[in-house]
Protein backbone atom coordinates (compact mmCIF):
# COMPACT_ATOMS: atom_id res chain seq x y z
CA UNK A 1 0.00 0.00 0.00
CA UNK A 2 1.34 3.08 -0.45
CA UNK A 3 0.01 7.17 -0.28
CA UNK A 4 -2.17 7.90 -2.87
CA UNK A 5 -3.29 11.33 -1.98
CA UNK A 6 -2.70 13.48 1.08
CA UNK A 7 -6.22 15.08 1.91
CA UNK A 8 -5.09 17.37 4.47
CA UNK A 9 -2.47 19.76 3.76
CA UNK A 10 -1.29 22.00 7.06
CA UNK A 11 1.41 24.47 6.87
CA UNK A 12 4.81 23.55 7.82
CA UNK A 13 3.67 19.92 7.57
CA UNK A 14 6.98 18.28 5.15
CA UNK A 15 6.46 16.95 2.10
CA UNK A 16 8.76 14.54 2.33
CA UNK A 17 9.76 11.88 4.19
CA UNK A 18 12.39 13.80 6.86
CA UNK A 19 11.83 11.26 9.50
CA UNK A 20 13.21 8.49 7.99
CA UNK A 21 16.16 6.55 9.50
CA UNK A 22 18.00 6.29 6.43
CA UNK A 23 19.18 9.76 5.21
CA UNK A 24 19.25 8.62 2.08
CA UNK A 25 15.64 7.85 1.60
CA UNK A 26 14.54 11.56 3.61
CA UNK A 27 14.16 12.74 0.02
CA UNK A 28 11.04 10.64 -0.83
CA UNK A 29 7.75 12.95 -1.09
CA UNK A 30 5.00 11.21 1.15
CA UNK A 31 2.83 11.06 -1.94
CA UNK A 32 3.70 7.64 -3.54
CA UNK A 33 5.59 6.51 -0.02
CA UNK A 34 5.06 2.51 0.65
CA UNK A 35 3.55 2.15 3.69
CA UNK A 36 1.93 -1.19 3.93
CA UNK A 37 3.78 -4.32 2.72
CA UNK A 38 4.55 -8.57 3.55
CA UNK A 39 1.55 -9.32 4.19
CA UNK A 40 -0.16 -12.71 4.00
CA UNK A 41 -3.95 -14.10 4.17
CA UNK A 42 -4.91 -15.50 7.29
CA UNK A 43 -8.59 -16.55 7.91
CA UNK A 44 -10.81 -13.35 8.14
CA UNK A 45 -7.96 -10.97 7.17
CA UNK A 46 -3.86 -10.46 6.63
CA UNK A 47 -1.08 -10.82 8.99
CA UNK A 48 2.82 -10.77 9.00
CA UNK A 49 3.05 -7.55 7.08
CA UNK A 50 4.74 -4.09 8.05
CA UNK A 51 3.18 -0.63 8.45
CA UNK A 52 5.44 2.42 8.18
CA UNK A 53 4.46 5.66 9.78
CA UNK A 54 6.28 8.76 7.98
CA UNK A 55 5.57 11.15 11.12
CA UNK A 56 7.79 9.21 13.29
CA UNK A 57 10.28 7.25 10.71
CA UNK A 58 9.37 3.81 12.45
CA UNK A 59 7.99 1.36 11.36
CA UNK A 60 5.82 -1.52 13.29
CA UNK A 61 4.50 -5.41 12.95
CA UNK A 62 1.04 -4.90 11.24
CA UNK A 63 -2.64 -6.13 10.86
CA UNK A 64 -5.13 -6.07 8.19
CA UNK A 65 -9.07 -7.21 8.75
CA UNK A 66 -11.34 -5.99 6.04
CA UNK A 67 -14.96 -5.13 7.92
CA UNK A 68 -18.09 -6.11 6.97
CA UNK A 69 -18.80 -2.85 6.27
CA UNK A 70 -15.97 -2.10 3.64
CA UNK A 71 -13.77 -0.60 6.17
CA UNK A 72 -10.58 -1.38 6.83
CA UNK A 73 -9.08 -2.51 10.11
CA UNK A 74 -5.24 -1.65 10.62
CA UNK A 75 -3.64 -2.92 13.30
CA UNK A 76 0.40 -1.56 14.06
CA UNK A 77 1.82 -3.70 16.68
CA UNK A 78 4.70 -3.28 19.46
CA UNK A 79 5.06 -6.86 20.95
CA UNK A 80 1.66 -8.04 22.26
CA UNK A 81 0.25 -4.43 22.23
CA UNK A 82 -1.51 -3.45 19.31
CA UNK A 83 -3.53 0.34 18.20
CA UNK A 84 -6.05 0.17 15.13
CA UNK A 85 -7.48 1.97 12.96
CA UNK A 86 -10.77 2.14 10.89
CA UNK A 87 -10.15 3.40 7.04
CA UNK A 88 -12.41 4.41 4.70
CA UNK A 89 -12.07 3.43 1.02
CA UNK A 90 -11.31 6.55 -1.09
CA UNK A 91 -14.01 7.77 -3.57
Amino acid sequence: GRVAKILVSRPGQPGTDIHNPDPKLRNRPIRGLPILWGYRPEAGGWTGGRIYDPKSGKTYRSELKLNGDGTLSVAGCIAFLCQSQRWTRAN
